[in-house]
């Protein structure tokens, strides 16, 4: 069945990939993920944040998937899509990870906060989406050495 919506979406350009896939939600667990989407292709250390691991998922639909793993749960996944339909896609996200709350944009069409402050929703024109805790994201990305003041979001 996934090869024939990629084989639409291909031809027709009519669905995005990442409205078709199944998305993993935050706070399962590595054989969540497995279940989901099988055996992870590669596995990634993080520099910053020796306690995590990053699993990267080839489910056919998207190039790839990446679902980061910090202190035994999910707490960050990352879509990454060979074409797009960002309105729709954003919404899905939301929808996805909403919780039935709104989203803040603080940068519109680039970086927005759940109400509850609780998760973090970043797209790219690559296209990439993110999404993941705030508590994930504040300790990946706060200083680490003196000066350390302005880090990647990437």
């Amino acid at each position: 069945m996934q090869r024939l919506i990629l084989w639409l979406h291909r031809n027709f350009g009519r669905t995005s990939p990442l409205a078709e896939i199944d998305m993993l939600p935050l706070g399962t667990t590595l054989d969540d993920a497995i279940a989901l989407y099988g055996d992870p292709s590669e596995a990634y250390d993080d520099e910053d944040m020796p306690d995590t691991m990053g699993f990267c998922f080839r489910d056919g639909l998207v190039p790839k998937i990446i679902a980061w793993r910090w202190k035994d749960e999910i707490q960050a996944v990352v879509y990454y899509s060979d074409s797009s339909n960002p309105g729709r896609d954003l919404a899905r996200m939301m929808d996805m990870y909403g919780d039935g709350q709104k989203w803040n944009g603080v940068n519109q069409g680039y970086l927005y906060f759940r109400a509850d402050n609780r998760l973090r929703l970043t797209c790219s024109a690559v296209p990439i989406y993110a999404v993941g805790t705030a508590e994930y994201f504040t300790e990946k990305y706060k200083p680490r050495e003196p000066g350390d003041i302005a880090r990647s979001t990437d």
